[in-house]
């Protein structure tokens, strides 16, 4: 059994020339994490696990000023822009076959809060500008199936197949 508590003491300082762009944020946060992994004698390995993460937007993202990537993309920061915050669920099972081999299976759920996607408006006549803004949520549930198979002395075979259910609000 693994917990974990991480605090986050963030201290965003955005000091802006442009009128209403500047930013001070100081926030404290706490993301936690809990694991669980079980053991058989006949090598079957269970391990469930869920953490709280998040996803911030570096200072690039919350610039207010148009720059230009190339000559039809101009490129502007939201100072408005809001971390992600995730909860992360999965269920994996593994079994190790003789020395050589293992499977594995992974169960998944994530949710997502203010999910960040780039943006793009016309901007001037041949040009858009693009930008982040916080957009929605959204949920993502999957399978993900694995298997490492040795096949010769200097080879190994590894298969991977996932499939996963996507929806965005």
């Amino acid at each position: 059994f693994q917990a974990g508590l991480r605090a986050d003491h963030r201290l965003d300082y955005l000091n802006i020339t442009m009128k209403d762009c500047s930013r001070n944020i100081k926030k404290l946060e706490l993301f936690p994490s809990a694991h669980v992994s079980y053991s058989t004698d006949n090598h079957h390995v269970f391990t469930l696990g869920y953490s709280y993460r998040t996803n911030r937007p570096n200072i690039w993202n919350l610039e207010p000023y148009i720059t230009y990537e190339d000559y039809y993309t101009a490129m502007v920061g939201n100072p408005d822009i809001k971390p992600e915050f995730i909860n992360a669920y999965e269920f994996t099972y593994r079994k190790s076959i003789g020395e050589q081999h293992s499977i594995s299976a992974t169960l998944f759920h994530r949710d997502r809060k203010d999910t960040k996607e780039r943006i793009r408006v016309a901007y001037l006549p041949g040009v858009t500008l693009d930008s982040l803004a916080n957009v929605g949520c959204d949920k993502s549930s999957g399978i993900e199936l694995s298997g490492q198979f040795k096949v010769a002395k200097n080879w190994g075979l590894v298969a991977n197949a996932s499939g996963y259910y996507y929806d965005f609000k």
